[in-house]
């Protein structure tokens, strides 16, 4: 088996980064994803560096085990041709805002009336119901209107997102989620639904599972946040360079004091329990500041995790490559590309005993090379995929 989602078909519409992560999830599941680009292709074909135009390194990170199509969906002809797709597939995922789907006629109620059992997957910016629902949406948007980028502030107080599209990444992550428990209910009753996943309601319910805080109660308790996050997550500098270091528990925090013959800071009032210490961390931190500059980085690290105390390297991403962890799990996959050479790619994190997904199927295609395999396999004649491709309608890489 190539993996426990072996003979799910499904019909990729979505570009740039929400989408495509999670659809690769599930075709390094086991799932056949067909994707449909556009004539000018997914916008992530021009992001990051690259060996050859229309392959840069964020597609080849977001596209593996997929075949490519290229389809211009506004032609009659490209939309018939989808639907012989649709037709054979399990799975429908879009992430176009409401009023292209809408123009171009790939609804729910459309696409359920080529096949009535399909799993129709939509991620969007902003729910339905709410006065944003179709507005333009990019990830730092959300993070601002959710409060993130607030708390990220610097010295200066100014707002700053993080330099991750972790919006992005959350919301494919939740659109994956409910396509395999969409699927699961199809598999059980014969049964397809349509599901819609919200990038700003999705990082919301995100943030809350820590930061709505005394908002969790009505009338409130108190402001939302929490202390803990907000104040104990920057490295502290050593006698020869920086180690983070995530003390958490009683114990913890004792036995980073411990080390520098200070174990008596922790009877201190105002830091010997759980419920007392966060309300002084600030205090704590500078103690623990002075302690850390006593020692070497390794000659923490070594303690620390014979201690049981989360603590890392402070690597640069430069340095992931090498990092033994991600080498010795076997992460890293570096395989032969036939156009683009030697690429190094994640192996994705969840692994299966039974119905193992290790080996790519299908490294990142170029823009619309599968077209005239996938139109012929979904029952189209030679000649007709020609006068697609002749007319415009589609593109063969």
């Amino acid at each position: 088996m190539t993996g426990p989602l072996e003979g799910v078909r499904v019909v990729d519409l979505t570009q740039v980064v929400l989408g495509p992560w999670a659809t690769q999830s599930l075709a390094d599941f086991g799932a056949e994803v067909i994707k449909v680009e556009p004539p000018e292709g997914d916008t992530t074909r021009a992001l990051g560096l690259a060996r050859n135009p229309g392959m840069a390194a964020m597609y080849l990170t977001l596209n593996r085990n997929k075949r490519a199509i290229c389809l211009d969906l506004k032609q009659p002809a490209a939309m018939a041709a989808l639907h012989r797709l649709v037709a054979r597939a399990d799975v429908f995922v879009h992430n176009l805002r409401p009023a292209s789907v809408k123009s171009l006629g790939i609804d729910y109620a459309a696409i359920r009336q080529v096949r009535p059992d399909i799993v129709y997957a939509a991620a969007r910016g902003y729910a339905a119901g709410g006065p944003d629902a179709e507005r333009a949406c990019y990830d730092g948007a959300v993070q601002a209107g959710i409060g993130f980028s607030r708390l990220n502030a610097g010295a200066d107080g100014i707002a700053t997102s993080v330099p991750s599209v972790v919006v992005d990444k959350t919301t494919a992550l939740t659109l994956l989620s409910g396509i395999l428990a969409a699927l699961l209910h199809r598999a059980r009753t014969g049964q397809g639904q349509a599901l819609e996943v919200a990038m700003y309601e999705t990082f919301a319910w995100f943030m809350s599972v820590e930061h709505l805080n005394g908002l969790a109660f009505e009338p409130p308790v108190g402001p939302a946040g929490f202390v803990t996050l907000q104040g104990n997550r920057s490295a502290y500098p050593t006698s020869d360079g920086a180690i983070f270091v995530i003390p958490h528990t009683d114990q913890q925090w004792r036995a980073v004091f411990d080390f520098v013959g200070e174990g008596a800071v922790m009877d201190d009032p105002r830091f010997a329990s759980m419920d007392v210490r966060y309300a002084n961390l600030p205090a704590l931190i500078e103690r623990a500041k002075q302690a850390f500059l006593r020692h070497r980085t390794a000659d923490w690290l070594a303690y620390l995790s014979r201690v049981n105390v989360p603590c890392s390297h402070v690597n640069r991403l430069d340095d992931l490559p090498a990092d033994p962890q991600l080498r010795g799990s076997g992460l890293w996959q570096e395989l032969p590309h036939p156009s683009e050479g030697t690429i190094r790619l994640p192996r994705h994190p969840v692994q299966f005993s039974g119905t193992p997904n290790e080996r790519v199927r299908h490294l990142p295609h170029r823009l619309g090379q599968d077209t005239r395999a996938v139109l012929a396999e979904a029952g189209l004649g030679t000649a007709d995929i020609e006068r697609l491709i002749a007319s415009g309608a589609a593109k063969a890489g």
